[in-house]
This record gives C-alpha cells, structure tokens and sequence, in this order.
C-alpha cells in the first residue's frame, strides 16, 4: 500500500492483510502483526511475522513454545481457524472480490461527491484500502454524523476500529497534516464482500439528506449572544430574564467567581426556588407526565418530608437548606424538541462532553427526537425501572410504561 522507509521496526499490516496484494519481504520492515478477526477467522489469535535473522527476547517466559519466544500452551484451535480463512481470504483475492468492494467504495464516492459541496476525500488519489472511505465535512462534528445516520439504520465511526467509543479526533488524521478541529469532523465508512450497491445507495441518500439540513441551518449562522455566569458577577446592571428571577442574579453577584468546575453560557429556564407540591406538579407537567406518574411523584414527596436525615459519627458537614435550590433547571434551546444534535446549542452540548456524557445519551437527554425511542427496549425499561422521583425525564418521551 505504501512504500515504507528502511529500518522501520513494526508495522501493524491487520487491515491490507488479505484485501490486497502483499507479501512480507516487500516490505523492508523488521516486523509486522495480523489478526485473523479481519479476514473473518476467530478473535482472540494473530500472528507476528518477523525477518528471519531478527533475535527477539523472549516477553513470556517458561516453556520452549514459539520457538522459545513466547511460553504457553498455542491455541491450536484458533491458529487452524486463522490458516482457513487465510486461506480462503488469498482464494478471494484471487478471484477480484476485493475489486468488487472497491467499485462499490467508488459509487458512493461519486454520490457523495455529487450531491454535497465543500467535503474532502482522504487519501483518494493514494493507494488505499478498497473496504473504507473516509470523508470530511468542515465544521460538522464526526459524531454527530455518526449518531444520525445510526438513527437512520447505519453503523460508521467517527475514527479507527481501534478507538471506537472515544469521542476524540483521530491522531492518524493529525499526523497526515489535518488540524486537529477538523480531524474531529471526519467519519469512516466500512464495507464488505456482501455489501451491495444498492445498499450505499440508501445510505447516500440519507447521509445527503442529513448534509443538506446541517448546511441550511448553518448556511450565514451567527453565534448567538448570551450572558455567562462571568458576566452575570461581574456586570452592575442586569436585566432579568425571563425564567430568572432576582435573587438567582444576586445571588450569581454576590458569588463572584465560580471556584469549581467551568462557567457555561446556556441561557436556562428555572422554575422558582424550593421544593413543595406545586413545584412537583410543575416538574411532572414540563414533562408530559400522565396523572398517575404526577401521583407517583407526590407520594415519593411526602414520604421524602417525614424522613429525618441520618447522623453519622465522623462525619460533618454544613446543614442542606433544601428549599434554597432549584429543582428544575432546562435549557432555553431544548424547549423546542430538535431535530438532531445539530439543532442543540452548541454550549449545551460542550457541557455534555466535559461531563464525559455518551452521544447516545446526550441525544436524550437534549431531546431529539426519535433519540430514545431508538435504545433497545430493555435499556429504556432500565431507565424506568432505577430513575428516582425528582429525575428530570427526557423531554421526547411521549408514552410512559406503568410500574409493574
């Protein structure tokens, strides 16, 4: 795929390995890896193929395996697994399926191309795998097109199989050159021997339709102006908000720098401090609610009123004025339910990833819709079955199951 420099020592070869021509010695490297899981062999075994001549120390030692390089019973069930479909991945190679595959990587190409504006192709005029395209939107988050088109019924990445699940830019996008902001607007889509044309077709079409609402909605944007807790200490003369009262202002004034966590600019509506039933029935209803969950959640309250809090021997703290609290807090810009991440304030969602919260999870928790209704019903049975009685609930739900 690509002529490697001399005295490279390793070389991770698992993706080419059984996609395209290759054989050891043309490498010119000391040392190189694969896996039998990419050529649809079983998990769990791989092999490092290394010059003849190189002395290797052994890392697990004990017994004679490996030629006295690596002690311990092989897994000689896995090691006959991955010589099959070896085998059969070379057969394959042979027969120009993985050409096939690269055609169909090159239709979508040419749908993509032609149907959206200003997005960059990497590696396009590279020797390249024939079973991956990677792509570039400037300015639209890689996971955010991951989690739409996962709502739309397709599976992508915004990085390398390898940091799947880290919501991060790809540190190969950045050693290519590519800025580290818009290396996090890059996604990459897979496919396969049984991936058929029609097939990225469908997804085209979906991906399209997703690129054409995020450029109409960006298209002349200005950032929004809002004021921050910083403004909020600092500033003599405020107007107050609608949702905000006066003392939530004094009170931010008198406070004067937040010494812990972050400031954020989300501009919030509140309901009034403290906590009795009508604050319970405000809450339920924000929600959508039915009447037997609104019940539910007042008898949790008036069972929570005669509890006494526990006195604990080593343990001292200030005493918790439970009515100077606010126990509903929503953004402004979740009142209307969004369409997708793309429609969520920005600063909403920059909070969600210093708080290290999932995608999935941030598309419930900012109300998008269809966001909840796509978890797995178990999961969303979970939900219910653990959430507590003053958890603010995800604003898209619409059905509520009753207890059991």
């Amino acid at each position: 795929m690509q002529k490697l420099p001399e005295g490279l020592a390793v070389s991770d070869l698992t993706q080419a390995f059984g996609k395209v021509p290759m054989a050891f010695n043309w490498l010119g490297i000391t040392a190189g890896f694969v896996s039998a899981h990419k050529l649809g062999g079983p998990k769990g075994v791989g092999a490092l193929v290394v010059k003849r001549g190189t002395d290797l120390e052994a890392r697990i030692k004990g017994g004679g395996q490996e030629q006295g390089r690596r002690a311990g019973t092989e897994n000689l069930i896995g090691i006959m697994g991955f010589a099959a479909a070896a085998k059969a991945a070379q057969n394959d190679l042979d027969q120009g399926l993985w050409d096939k595959v690269a055609q169909t990587r090159d239709s979508l190409l040419g749908a993509l191309e032609n149907g959206a504006e200003g997005v960059t192709f990497l590696g396009r005029r590279s020797r390249r795998l024939p079973n991956t395209l990677s792509m570039l939107t400037p300015g639209w988050r890689g996971e955010t097109q991951v989690m739409q088109m996962d709502l739309a019924g397709f599976a992508i990445s915004a990085g390398s199989a390898c940091s799947s699940g880290k919501v991060r830019a790809s540190g190969v996008l950045q050693a290519m050159g590519i800025h580290p902001e818009q290396a996090g607007d890059a996604i990459r889509i897979s496919f396969g021997p049984s991936t058929a044309e029609r097939d990225v077709m469908r997804f085209a079409d979906a991906w399209l339709a997703s690129w054409q609402r995020w450029r109409e909605r960006n298209r002349g944007r200005k950032p929004q102006e809002r004021m921050t807790m910083a403004d909020l200490a600092t500033s003599p003369e405020l107007e107050v908000r609608e949702g905000v009262d006066r003392e939530t202002v004094e009170t931010v004034q008198n406070m004067g720098s937040y010494k812990y966590g972050w400031d954020t600019e989300i501009e919030m509506e509140y309901a009034p401090k403290g906590l009795n039933e009508d604050i319970v029935r405000l809450i339920s209803e924000k929600n959508e609610e039915p009447e037997w969950m609104t019940e539910w959640r007042l008898q949790a309250f008036r069972r929570w009123q005669t509890m006494t809090e526990p006195k604990w021997a080593m343990l001292n703290y200030p005493e918790i004025d439970y009515q100077d609290q606010f126990y509903y807090a929503r953004p402004k810009s979740m009142i209307e339910k969004p369409k997708s991440l793309d429609e969520v304030d920005p600063k909403l969602l920059a909070t969600y990833e210093k708080l290290g919260i999932p995608l999935r999870e941030q598309m419930i928790l900012a109300g998008v819709e269809g966001a909840e209704e796509a978890l797995p019903r178990r999961a969303r049975s979970r939900s219910m079955r653990f959430s507590i009685p003053f958890r603010s609930a995800p604003p898209s739900r619409t059905s509520w199951p009753r207890p059991a």
